[in-house]
């Protein structure tokens, strides 16, 4: 069936995650989180408090401020809001005036989801990237396709145990290792599942957790966006271990299944067309 994709409809990942109760080693948690960038991104550098004390800094492996990060606490549940507030520009979470240890949570996108069990103000939360699944389509042949139509896989989570997270939350901290240019653009997530490109997923998926993934291929029409998923194709599930290594993937495709798609494509183009008219 093809799908048709509206770019002003891409998901971002939600400012607090409050939605689900976390199970984790020190008890029954809810993620809370206040963020000072909620709505407009902050233009000018935040005023901070000058008790540096309270400032838990979260930087990538070079020491920069990583765009798209983000901090909560993990509070107990019965403990009510706590006053923390997350500065986006300059990544800093501003914990309270109490001077205790808090449970914390870090994400960001091409990173692994970071839970630490006790954080005091003052020290610097250094994130690790995240797991590369590198998958390649064999049966490809080398042409015969049309000059706008493009391999499309989309990876989705089917067996990530990141509690508190739902599935579209963990598709958006999502991210791939090739180029610019290299994928496609104005595709929506969440839902939908991680698009990339077959060079995009060869050079590498950078996935936020380990566990099962589930990725299929199908073809975009890059002029009609529109999408389409040949009948039959299951695609593969991947396990994901807990290795920095580089984790190698194939998907078959035989010329059935790329016949059946591209047939099924020009019909969902034709029928959009005929809908926009």
């Amino acid at each position: 069936m093809a799908e048709a994709f509206d770019p002003r409809k891409r998901l971002l990942v939600r400012a607090t995650l409050v939605a689900g109760m976390v199970l984790a080693a020190l008890g029954l948690w809810a993620i809370v989180a206040k963020r000072c960038a909620g709505t407009p991104p902050e233009t000018s550098k935040p005023a901070l408090p000058a008790d540096t004390g309270r400032h838990v800094r979260v930087r990538g492996p070079e020491g920069n401020v990583l765009p798209g990060a983000a901090a909560f606490l993990l509070q107990r549940a019965s403990d009510g809001p706590q006053d923390v507030t997350w500065h986006e520009s300059v990544g800093v979470l501003v914990l309270p005036e109490s001077g205790k240890d808090y449970p914390v949570r870090v994400i960001a996108p091409g990173y692994r989801v970071q839970d630490l069990s006790a954080i005091r103000g003052g020290q610097t939360i250094t994130l690790v990237p995240g797991l590369l699944a590198k998958v390649s389509l064999r049966g490809v042949p080398s042409d015969g396709l049309p000059e706008h139509v493009r391999f499309l896989l989309r990876v989705k989570p089917a067996g990530v145990d990141v509690k508190g997270l739902q599935p579209q939350e963990i598709v958006e901290l999502m991210d791939n290792r090739g180029g610019p240019g290299s994928g496609p653009e104005h595709i929506p997530r969440g839902d939908f599942g991680y698009p990339i490109s077959r060079e995009q997923a060869r050079a590498g998926i950078v996935l936020p957790a380990p566990g099962r993934y589930h990725v299929h291929w199908g073809l975009i029409d890059t002029k009609a966006r529109t999408w389409v998923r040949a009948q039959g194709q299951e695609g593969r599930e991947l396990t994901i271990r807990d290795d920095p290594a580089a984790q190698p993937f194939f998907l078959d495709v035989t010329l059935e299944q790329l016949q059946q798609a591209l047939d099924e494509l020009e019909t969902g183009v034709s029928a959009a067309r005929k809908q926009a008219k």
